[in-house]
């Protein structure tokens, strides 16, 4: 019984001799290191193998160091290890891309290399070492890109604008060597393209700085854009290349002292002169131009005018308009001397630039000031435009009062005309004794009466002791007819008394018993008959 016994654990043991021998064998072909690019796959080794063998592979290291359990998972379903029964082949494959880049993301490990375990049975194992080559695989990235940058224009030659490679990222783990930085030409907008002015002068560097100085006045008059493009380049060393733009925009600054009107470039400094009276006030008349000075910067500052107080006496006698530059004489002045004028920005630098006035007196010039008390800019354009109004409002009320008497007056004349006497009766004698006049017969108590008395013979109303006004047709007794279009277009003349007419009284018209004359009382009237009624009838003395 011992015997078989001693039997039986001799061929386990001469089993496992054999298997151990084959194991060995196997692990001897696997190699101790594997290089690999972080974007290979596939077939890394083919062994020989014993079908009866059994194999596994976990992740030991990476890095060299022992990771957590989940992390070395993670690891592990990058490699796929297979033993073929069939074909007694052991195969040891990349299933997956080694991309540092995921790495980096998942578990947080810029990796280098990777330690395998592969063991066979129970006791053999073989460590490997999967060194990992990182490839470039991204171009260099702009990041928050595209750019702007505001500068002013008072920046000088060699000044940094910007620093490109603070804004340049690689998404690749392990950049093989630096980047190299362009600027290259706009071709969107060539007129605005900036490379005439900025420059980047070491590559490697990425330094944009300023090659030629800015005008942002000078851009501004010549109605060209005040902003320029550049189009900046960022290169790999396997030339991967990446683009973006930077907008840099011009500010214009207070960096120009006022200038007055009439000094124009190359004119070093503005020189006015004036002719004036010891007593003369007022404001000065100034050649060859009035005094004004303007910032030259294209937003412009307004501007403050002095007299400078040198010499103090002398400047002591005028005053100037501290906006309009108007200058006005205060005091006498006896001799001839030079004023001073400073023109100062109203800005926080206080830019300034002055000019000269040259003051003599006399008349020895053209510039002669207006009468004394008189202001050389009186505006007398809006009391000429006072008068102008008042003459013509004038005129209009006369024109009114005019049309209003003319208006009255005709309306009154209607209201005293005298109307149809055909329509009228006789006239009315109520006086006692003109009666009796009339009823005696006597020619000399007749004439002695009211009857023949030419105040009272003739009113407008021919009413009372008074008789009705006769017309020339009547009095003369011509008892013309007249057509109806002229008497109605023309009015008659009346005989009232108030008129004096060429010719004598006919006093036999009224002695005369067998005359009897007709007084016709309208003549109007179609009708050509006389009413009895309308006849005067004088009794002759001898009846």
């Amino acid at each position: 019984m011992t015997v078989l016994l001693c039997i039986v654990l001799s061929g386990l043991a001469f089993i496992d001799v054999v298997r151990s021998s084959s194991c060995s064998d196997s692990l001897n072909k696997i190699p101790y290191q594997i290089r690999l690019k972080e974007t290979e796959t596939g077939l890394q080794f083919n062994i020989s193998n014993n079908s009866s063998d059994s194999w596994s592979l976990e992740v030991k290291q990476i890095n060299g160091r022992t990771l957590q359990t989940r992390k070395k998972d993670y690891v592990r379903t990058f490699f796929n290890l297979t033993a073929n029964n069939e074909t007694n082949v052991l195969s040891f494959n990349v299933v997956k891309e080694l991309d540092l880049e995921g790495f980096l993301k998942y578990i947080q490990i810029q990796i280098s290399s990777i330690q395998l375990n592969f063991k066979c049975g129970v006791y053999d194992e073989r460590e490997i070492a999967v060194l990992v080559g990182a490839v470039n695989e991204f171009a260099p990235y702009f990041k928050d890109r595209p750019y702007t940058y505001a500068m002013t224009e008072d920046k000088t030659n060699g000044t940094t604008i910007f620093t490109v490679p603070d804004h340049v990222v690689d998404k690749d783990v392990l950049r093989n060597g630096g980047f190299n930085y362009y600027i290259e030409q706009y071709k969107v907008q060539p007129s605005v393209d900036g490379r005439d002015y900025f420059q980047i002068k070491f590559s490697s560097s990425g330094l944009v700085t300023l090659k030629n100085s800015i005008d942002f006045d000078d851009l501004y008059r010549r109605g060209k854009p005040t902003y320029f493009m550049l189009n900046l380049t960022a290169e790999d060393t396997t030339n991967l290349k990446s683009w973006t733009t930077l907008n840099v925009s011009i500010i214009d600054v207070d960096d120009q002292k006022p200038m007055f009107s009439m000094c124009v470039p190359p004119c070093q400094k503005a020189q006015y002169r004036t002719n004036t009276q010891v007593g003369y006030r007022g404001v000065l008349g100034i050649k060859p131009m009035e005094v004004f000075a303007k910032d030259p910067d294209t937003f412009n500052n307004s501007i403050v005018y002095t007299l400078e107080p040198v010499p103090y006496q002398y400047a002591s006698a005028f005053s100037i308009d501290s906006r309009t530059g108007e200058i006005t004489q205060n005091l006498n002045v006896l001799d001839a001397g030079v004023l001073i004028i400073k023109a100062t920005e109203d800005s926080a630098k206080q830019l300034f630039d002055d000019a000269t006035l040259l003051v003599t007196l006399g008349n020895g010039t053209s510039v002669t000031p207006p009468p004394v008390g008189k202001s050389v800019n009186d505006d007398t354009g809006n009391l000429k435009l006072v008068i102008i109004i008042l003459a013509v409002v004038s005129l209009l009320i006369i024109i009114v009062i005019i049309i209003v008497f003319v208006v009255y007056h005709k309306k009154v004349a209607k209201a005293v005309r005298p109307a149809d006497d055909g329509k009228e009766g006789s006239a009315d004698i109520s006086h006692s004794q003109n009666w009796q006049a009339m009823n005696s017969g006597s020619k000399t108590e007749l004439l002695a009466s009211d009857m023949l008395n030419p105040a009272l013979m003739a009113t407008p109303d021919g009413r009372g002791n008074t008789l009705l006004p006769l017309t020339k047709d009547s009095a003369t007794g011509t008892g013309k007819k007249r057509s109806r279009r002229r008497n109605r277009n023309k009015e008659p003349e009346i005989f009232d008394g108030t008129r004096e007419y060429e010719g004598k009284l006919d006093m036999e018209f009224f002695t005369d018993a067998n005359t009897k004359s007709k007084i016709k009382q309208s003549t109007r009237s179609r009708d050509t008959k006389t009413d009895p009624k309308y006849w005067i009838t004088i009794p002759n003395d001898d009846e």
